[in-house]
């Protein structure tokens, strides 16, 4: 859908232009008109397809919003994993700085909880 949206949006930025080039390369009689139809049916289906795509977007952003909230937390999962691990072995492997490792984290969470519920 993005990225339908996307080519949609770039052939009405940037397609329009291409076109009255096109026209006047035909004008001038070095394409035919079988190469400027194409083009012509390329602009007016790309326009088409990025304002069913805005209509799409419109009507179901609150879904598309939870989809890009589940992608971007699938994304962060593994690194708060590893994250979480890297702290776990320095707490085995030196114990004294993984153990200010976890204070800092757990003092920094904390005050991001207590700001969060201040505001």
């Amino acid at each position: 859908m993005f990225l339908a949206c996307l080519y949609g949006f770039f052939f009405v930025s940037l397609g329009w232009q291409w076109v009255g080039l096109l026209r006047e390369l035909f004008t001038r009689g070095k394409i035919n008109e079988i190469m400027l139809g194409i083009v012509d049916f390329i602009s007016y289906i790309s326009v088409v397809i990025m304002i069913d795509m805005m209509y799409k977007l419109k009507k179901y952003s609150f879904l598309t919003l939870i989809g890009l909230g589940f992608g971007f937390l699938a994304f962060l999962l593994p690194k708060a994993i590893k994250f979480f691990f890297r702290g776990f072995h320095i707490l085995l492997e030196y114990p004294l700085e993984g153990f200010s490792f976890f204070v800092f984290l757990t003092i920094f969470i904390s005050v991001g909880i207590y700001t969060e519920k201040k505001i």
